[in-house]
């Protein structure tokens, strides 16, 4: 997810696409060994929720077509990015999903850039804090049920 928070960044012309990135990403490193599917499906959604909002592009009229609109994206970049065989390639498909869906709400600037990383970061902490003790792999299976 770095390359692809640093990526955007660049396509802006951010002049600083490495801290973008890293502000963006440094609590998923600092907090998760491994990343629950439900943490990770709660994080990408508050995510887009919350930038749709902000640029008044979702409200309560439209909810419900804009999530299928997420998802349609997900799917799409997921099985165009996915290797056989390569596990790992599954998350550039879940970074090349949300960024094009965010692209489709609003042209990104460099100011939506840092919220969307500010968000993103922000997001992550708050999971790991409310999955208690998230380096833990005991706990995130019995909290997560696996």
């Amino acid at each position: 997810m770095k390359s692809d928070f640093k990526k955007v960044a660049v396509s802006v012309n951010a002049d600083d696409p490495d801290t973008i990135a890293d502000l963006a990403t440094r609590p998923m490193v600092q907090n998760w060994n491994v990343f629950p599917r439900d943490a990770m499906v709660r994080v990408y959604a508050n995510v887009a929720a919350n930038y749709a909002y902000s640029i008044g592009a979702l409200n309560s009229n439209n909810a419900v077509r804009l999530a299928k609109k997420y998802a349609q994206d997900f799917t799409k970049t997921a099985k165009q990015n996915v290797v056989k065989g390569k596990p790992e390639s599954k998350f550039s498909g879940v970074g090349q999903g949300i960024i094009k869906f965010l692209r489709q709400l609003q042209p990104l600037t460099v100011d939506k850039v840092w919220q969307v990383a500010v968000s993103y970061g922000s997001q992550w902490l708050l999971a790991a804090v409310e999955a208690g003790g998230s380096n833990d792999i005991r706990r995130l299976f019995k909290k997560y049920r696996y």
